[in-house]
């Protein structure tokens, strides 16, 4: 297991095996932004603060944004610092970004999110499921389904979505499984989604 308690920046991977990654300080994810990966487990304290950096709508590359996978459980809790970077000047509302994935189940919440400093009119909210947690920009998390695995298949499998539920009409559908991943979603018949 591992305590930070100061800065601790990593644009790889971290191996604690069944250990524990517990942040009490700053979290910086990726190389401006990038994709970290958790052997083990992550707990984000009370004085956490994640820093996640956007330059892009990219998962875990530059131009992208800052992604985090856990192999184990995630508890969250703490500030989220949003920043932006190179020409990324906003978001539009509803915008989607995946930042942090579990192999094990996640929980808990974040208790700030600070907007970003060149743009403070950008407001983020925080939403997931058991094993994800997204960023959304506004001011109301409007619900989001994730295709979770690495593999390929079929749109109406229920059970490629988050939740084991296909995506509605209203949904935010994010198809991103960061930079090693590429499956393809073959769509026969009718899909729907709120956005892509």
């Amino acid at each position: 297991s591992f305590a930070n308690n100061g800065q601790f920046a990593s644009a790889g991977s971290m191996s604690l095996g069944t250990g524990t990654f517990t942040n009490n300080g700053t979290l910086r994810i990726g190389s401006s932004p990038g994709f970290s990966t958790v052997t083990g487990n992550l707990a984000l304290g009370a004085g956490s603060v994640l820093e996640i950096e956007i330059s892009g709508y990219a998962r875990g590359v530059d131009p992208g944004y800052d992604a985090l996978h856990v192999t184990g459980s995630a508890s969250v809790g703490g500030t989220v610092n949003v920043v932006y970077q190179g020409a990324f000047t906003s978001a539009n509302v509803g915008d989607a970004f995946l930042i942090l994935t579990s192999g094990g189940t996640r929980s808990g919440a974040f208790s700030t999110i600070v907007p970003p400093p060149t743009n403070l009119g950008d407001a983020y909210v925080a939403g997931g499921d058991a094993n994800s947690m997204v960023l959304q920009r506004g001011t109301t998390f409007t619900g989001v389904r994730i295709w979770n695995t690495d593999s390929s298949g079929a749109w109406t499998t229920a059970s490629n979505w988050s939740g084991g539920v296909l995506p509605t009409a209203g949904e935010t559908v994010i198809i991103d499984r960061g930079p090693l991943g590429n499956p393809v979603v073959t769509v026969s018949g009718t899909a729907v989604a709120g956005r892509l």
